[in-house]
C-alpha cells in the first residue's frame, strides 16, 4: 500500500468520536471520498464509535465493502440536463434520493416513474431522513433566521454562523 501523508497520525487510545454531528460527518465524508483513509484509519474505529445512528450505518457499509475489496470512493459530479442521460454517461444503474416528508416522496415519485419511462435500466432508491430532521428545508432555515431566531440546532456551526453573519 503506498505510503501516505497521514502516516504519522495516532487516533486517541479511548477510539472515540467527538460527540458532534459536525465531526462524524467529517469523518464519513472523508472516508467515503478517500478509500485510502478507510484502509489506514477504518480498522481502528468501531460502529459504537460514532453517536449518531446514520453515521454508524453508513460506516458499517463502508468497511463491509472494504472488507469485500471493494472501494467506497464517492465523487460529487453536477450536471446539467437529464438525469437519466447522466446516469448513461457514467454508467450509473440507478440514484439515490433522500426524502424528509410526504411532498418530498410525491415528488420523487414522479421523478422516478419519468425517469423510468425514459430509460428503465436506472433504478431509484429512496432514502428517508431521521425524523429528528424531517421538518427542515433551506427555505424553512433561511426564513428563520431571517427573522433573527436560532437555528443553530438545525444545521451545522459552519452554516449557522455564515447564516448569522448574513442576516445581521
Amino acid at each position: 500500500m503506498p505510503k501516505s501523508s497521514n502516516d504519522n497520525a495516532k487516533l486517541p487510545v479511548n477510539r472515540t468520536m467527538p460527540h458532534s454531528q459536525e465531526a462524524e460527518d467529517a469523518v464519513i465524508g472523508a472516508f467515503l471520498t478517500n478509500g485510502e483513509l478507510f484502509t489506514e484509519f477504518g480498522s481502528k474505529l468501531r460502529e459504537e464509535d460514532f453517536y449518531i445512528a446514520s453515521d454508524r450505518i453508513i460506516f458499517a457499509a463502508i468497511r463491509d465493502l472494504a472488507a469485500k475489496g471493494m472501494p467506497a470512493d464517492i465523487e460529487v459530479m453536477p450536471f446539467t440536463g437529464l438525469l437519466v442521460d447522466f446516469c448513461k454517461e457514467l454508467g450509473a444503474g440507478g440514484v439515490v434520493k433522500g426524502l424528509r416528508a410526504m411532498t418530498d416522496f410525491e415528488y420523487e415519485l414522479q421523478q422516478a416513474d419519468l425517469n423510468f419511462h425514459l430509460s428503465p435500466d436506472i433504478e431509484s432508491v429512496f432514502v428517508m431522513s431521521s425524523p429528528e430532521y424531517g421538518y427542515v428545508s433551506s427555505s424553512i432555515v433561511r426564513e428563520i433566521a431571517s427573522m433573527g431566531s436560532d437555528v443553530s440546532s438545525l444545521v451545522p456551526a459552519n452554516v449557522d454562523a455564515r447564516l448569522r453573519a448574513h442576516y445581521a
